[in-house]
């Protein structure tokens, strides 16, 4: 049995990313800013824009939420409401990080031009940083910033612009991805589909990953379990890599077959991870890889979420909208909610719909 929408979705879904609140997520659709409870399924509300959305971020405390667009940043005090002052960019959807202290915020160009230390209230320029690149990542206690380029990771003091190392990576592509493991001693780094990892009081590499074999996708988004444990995303799936045995212990699919589609986010907690696409989130977890709920943005502001079971919850009167589709020894046969449930003595219940992401993060080892 599957079970489709009449209408289309509302748009491509460019970017997610997660407020502190760990059961909320932002995206990005059409002109709109959606935001969810990734909890209970609800639409929280969301932002109309002038421009259309490039991508979306909220500050470590979820206060502050900012938006790309082609050729500005908007940011909005998501407390009040209150639209703060614009910032120019000087390139079309440039990459911005939020400080873990949320006060400031890092805008990452392309290499041929640095990045740039902003201060969120009052909004203003603190200072341009020695290095150029779109992949950057403050270290967990704020103290350090990674900005990754073509050919080298700088480390660097966001207080001062100091440079405190340079680690260099083979070849000439661009780092798309960077972080820091959770102790603050290993950083790791995507760039094509190589993975790198370094020792950061020594500035050795000490592991590397990179075939088509294990990453089939562009690494584009990079979050740490725990100290030796790093999963990997892009835009096929996700892997799950143990750096003191070198080897990857988790495989996660993705739900498209398309390098196009956008990098996956993870959760703050560090036990969900979503694939944004055709207008849809799904949500998995990264214990197990198990798909927990596919979140839906419809048109005229309609919205539903779905279980892999069946079971659904959305906007009123969205059910008008869902159509099953069941394959009999006839064929398929295309049935409404009401049709099917007198068939098939199957009844919908909303309250089946939970993400079942309160177990403890866990690691389960694949056999090879």
């Amino acid at each position: 049995m599957f079970f489709f929408f009449k209408q289309k979705t509302a748009y491509e879904i460019k970017e997610c990313d997660w407020s502190s609140d760990v059961c909320s997520s932002d995206l990005s659709t059409g002109f709109q800013v959606r935001r969810w409870d990734t909890d209970s399924g609800q639409l929280r509300g969301g932002l109309t824009i002038e421009q259309e959305p490039f991508n979306v971020l909220s500050s470590p405390d979820g206060r502050i939420l900012a938006v790309t667009t082609s050729d500005r940043i908007l940011i909005w005090d998501m407390t009040s409401g209150e639209r703060l002052p614009d910032l120019s960019s000087k390139e079309w959807d440039p990459t911005i990080v939020f400080s873990p202290d949320s006060t400031t915020l890092v805008i990452g160009y392309r290499d041929d031009r640095p990045a740039e230390l902003w201060s969120v209230r009052p909004v203003r320029l603190l200072r341009e940083l020695p290095a150029k690149g779109r992949s950057i990542a403050f270290s967990f206690d704020g103290s350090a910033l990674a900005i990754g380029s073509t050919g080298e990771v700088v480390i660097c003091d966001p207080q001062t612009g100091r440079t405190l190392k340079v680690l260099p990576a083979p070849g000439r592509n661009p780092f798309l991805a960077v972080a820091w493991s959770p102790n603050g001693e290993t950083l790791a780094g995507g760039c094509g589909v190589l993975l790198q990892c370094w020792d950061i009081s020594s500035g050795e590499s000490i592991c590397t990953f990179g075939s088509l074999d294990l990453f089939p996708g562009l690494i584009s988004s990079l979050c740490w379990l725990d100290p030796t444990t790093l999963v990997a995303g892009c835009a096929f799936g996700v892997r799950v890599c143990d750096i003191e045995s070198k080897k990857v212990i988790r495989t996660i699919p993705g739900h498209f077959q398309d390098w196009r589609h956008q990098p996956c986010a993870f959760s703050p907690d560090r036990r969900l991870v979503a694939f944004p696409g055709q207008g849809l989130i799904r949500l998995r977890r990264l214990a197990d890889g198990r798909l927990l709920r596919t979140i839906l943005s419809l048109r005229d502001n309609q919205w539903a979420v779905l279980s892999p079971d069946g079971h659904y919850r959305g906007s009123p009167g969205v059910q008008k909208e869902l159509v099953y589709v069941v394959q009999t020894d006839a064929g398929q046969e295309t049935l409404t909610p009401a049709e099917f449930a007198r068939k098939y003595g199957w009844k919908n219940d909303p309250k089946r719909v939970r993400p079942g992401n309160k177990d403890p993060p866990r690691i389960i080892q694949e056999p090879h």
